[in-house]
């Protein structure tokens, strides 16, 4: 199988799936340990920092606003909610 989209990404894209994949698994280690779902948004937002580097250096394409509304959604929108939600429930005491 090949995927002809693959030819269109750069560098700066490769960055920004990476941030996206990081914020997933934020979302899955948040209900397992929570200091690691932190840090893995901690991690999230250093490769959110790093790919508008990289595109700025290497350039962009035009796929690369869109990826990184999706990583920039699962990586701060998401995983710190549920993170939040796991912190809430586990303090509240029913």
């Amino acid at each position: 199988m090949y995927l002809r989209f693959v030819d269109r990404l750069g560098l700066a894209d490769a960055v920004t799936v990476a941030n996206a994949a990081v914020g997933f698994l934020a979302v899955i280690a948040a209900t397992v340990d929570v200091t690691l779902a932190a840090r893995l948004i901690l991690l999230a937002a250093i490769a959110d920092g790093l790919d508008g580097v990289v595109a700025r250096h290497r350039g962009s394409t035009p796929a690369g606003p869109y990826l990184d509304s999706l990583a920039d959604v699962a990586s701060f929108g998401v995983a710190p909610a549920l993170l939040v939600a796991v912190v809430v429930v586990d303090t509240a005491s029913f």
